[in-house]
């Protein structure tokens, strides 16, 4: 059954690309479940998602 939500394409800069390889490498998580993280990260930044909704894992820091 398909599924109702349409997809999201998404083409990074270059150097966005290589921040979300680092993630998904540091945390075993596809490239999918990386960007899905960081839309819903920005959003709760801007107060346009609830802190309660969907509290995901954080990333560790990568810049070490």
């Amino acid at each position: 059954m398909p599924s109702p939500r349409k997809r999201i394409g998404f083409l990074p800069s270059e150097e966005v690309h290589e921040i979300i390889e680092k993630l998904c490498t540091a945390n075993e998580f596809s490239q999918s479940k990386v960007t899905g993280l960081l839309v819903e990260e920005a959003l709760r930044s801007r107060g346009v998602l609830n802190d309660s909704y969907g509290q995901n894992q954080k990333f560790p820091d990568i810049n070490k």
